[in-house]
């Protein structure tokens, strides 16, 4: 039975993770394990995520054009990244780290894996299989 608080697609389970240096997401805040299966944080994600799809697109045969949609692109980041933050508060604390949110991401992971966050300099990765594991189900 799926959870109603996390995001599924294609009989997988959507997994947070920050790779981008600095801080981590879950690894900075190990006692809040639902904020790697969040399901509105998982959508404004998957929004930013396919935001800098589109940016990839962009031809820039047209400089102009390309820079006034860019800076779209760019202003609209910024805004879903502060909505992360601000939602992140709202269900985890004030005291929840959101150094991470910038470079949040999301994985795509088997309903049921075990699942392992590793951190390194705040770059996070899964890993799958290990003993000391977080249940994706």
């Amino acid at each position: 039975m799926e959870n109603p608080n996390r995001y599924y697609r294609d009989g997988k389970i959507a997994v947070l993770i920050s790779p981008g240096y600095g801080a981590g997401w879950y690894s900075w805040n190990t006692e809040h394990r639902e904020c790697i299966f969040d399901k509105d944080i998982v959508e404004l994600v998957l929004k930013k995520m396919d935001i800098l799809e589109e940016l990839k697109k962009l031809s820039y045969k047209d400089r102009q054009e390309a820079t006034k949609r860019t800076n779209s692109s760019l202003m609209k980041i910024s805004k879903i990244k502060d909505n992360i933050v601000e939602l992140a508060k709202q269900k985890f604390g004030d005291g929840f780290y959101t150094g991470g949110a910038e470079d949040l991401e999301v994985e795509f992971v088997s309903i049921g894996s075990n699942i392992q966050i590793n951190e390194y300099d705040g770059s996070e990765s899964l890993n799958f299989g290990y003993n000391d594991y977080i249940n994706c189900d």
